[in-house]
């Protein structure tokens, strides 16, 4: 599968690791309620947390609950490849993945294992990582870090990073899990 093949590519003396150890998204679900944004051909629909806040500028999705303090440091953003068709867009949007998080969190050591599995139809290849965000005042909070690659239908690459605190992950585990859980095809 050309995601792994994407993201394996580009590791750095890094693998994919396994996350369940422990065109944009243009619609999404709030509880019951789904909201159209901008763009009148959805890729996908997304579930988020009825206390979750997002933002949906220049083409990137991202959310994370609301009220959280600054030191959850927590946010799940999600992007389409610009040019899925590419034969290298895999690659693309793994490197950008990478390039996001490490531009973030320092020393990120990535887990070792390709993480695949299916469902709502689509495949994904994932990797975590941790590492430590750099606090003004020099101390260092650790960090944990999932990229996701994942094709929702036969056109479009898409990729969904999460990064946190290890308190915020601790704390949210399962509402991230049954977010990226109720991903379909739209």
């Amino acid at each position: 599968f050309q995601a792994e093949d994407g993201i394996r590519d580009l590791v750095r003396s890094r693998g994919l690791g396994d996350v369940y150890k422990r065109q944009f998204i243009s619609s999404f679900s709030f509880a019951q309620q789904t909201i159209f944004l901008h763009n009148d051909n959805p890729i996908i629909k997304i579930t988020i947390p009825a206390n979750w806040e997002f933002t949906d500028e220049e083409a990137l999705f991202s959310t994370n609950p609301e009220g959280s303090s600054e030191a959850n440091r927590m946010i799940v953003m999600v992007w389409a490849s610009d040019n899925p068709s590419a034969d290298d867009a895999f690659t693309i949007m793994a490197e950008d993945a990478y390039d996001l998080v490490e531009t973030l969190i320092s020393e990120v050591i990535w887990d070792e294992e390709v993480s695949e599995f299916e469902n709502n139809g689509i495949y994904y290849a994932a990797i975590d990582g941790s590492g430590y965000f750099l606090n003004e005042d020099g101390t260092k909070t650790a960090m944990l870090a999932s990229i996701f690659l994942f094709m929702p239908d036969e056109t479009n690459v898409m990729c969904l990073v999460y990064m946190g605190s290890s308190e915020s992950y601790d704390t949210y585990d399962e509402a991230l899990l049954d977010m990226i859980l109720s991903i379909s095809p739209k």
